[in-house]
């Protein structure tokens, strides 16, 4: 079956089937079948997508799987491209399956990235894991400059959070009569 539209990603062609991809995604039906400009033309520029991610989107409205998926390791900007890309076209089995993916991938480097993703894209799931990790990891992740980064309520929100677990970080606190500092020193 010849393909009937093109979409130009990254300077790069990936060709598809409108009748398939509208189909699987009501956003690509309403670009591909609906009032949109994209209607109306064999050839749709995505300038804002990158070129693998949207390879792995339209892999996955095709065969509901991405192979990449079941390699490690994964690619994990990619995937929170594609987690992103996920949302944005309303593909929410493809969107939670990246969130599983991502929620595996979280480290000390990357929690404060995928925190604000998963707050952006309202994650609750992704948001939860990032959030358990931070707790876990306080003393180490507050050093990270993506900490300090965070937007204003999501760090007061992590912070809150952080408070009610009782974590303390280079400071006393009054354990019955005596005071300790955050590491079990008097």
């Amino acid at each position: 079956m010849y393909s009937d539209v093109t979409f130009m990603v990254s300077g790069r062609a990936v060709y598809g089937h409108r009748c398939i991809l509208s189909a699987r995604c009501e956003i690509l039906e309403k670009m591909l079948n609906g009032p949109m400009k994209e209607n109306e033309c064999s050839v749709i520029t995505l300038p804002d997508v990158s070129y693998d991610t949207f390879l792995m989107l339209i892999e996955y409205l095709y065969t509901e799987s991405v192979k990449s998926f079941k390699k490690l390791p994964i690619d994990t900007k990619l995937l929170l491209d594609l987690f992103k890309l996920a949302d944005q076209y309303l593909m929410n089995n493809l969107k939670a399956q990246c969130e599983v993916l991502l929620g595996n991938t979280v480290d000390v480097e990357n929690v404060c990235q995928m925190l604000e993703v998963a707050d952006t894209h309202r994650s609750t799931i992704l948001k939860k894991k990032c959030t358990e990790f931070i707790a876990s990891n306080f003393g180490i992740v507050i050093t990270q400059n993506a900490f300090i980064d965070l937007p204003k309520p999501l760090l007061k929100e992590i912070l809150e959070e952080v408070s009610h677990r009782g974590i303390c970080v280079g400071q006393k606190r009054n354990i019955g009569n005596n005071s300790t500092d955050y590491n079990g020193s008097k």
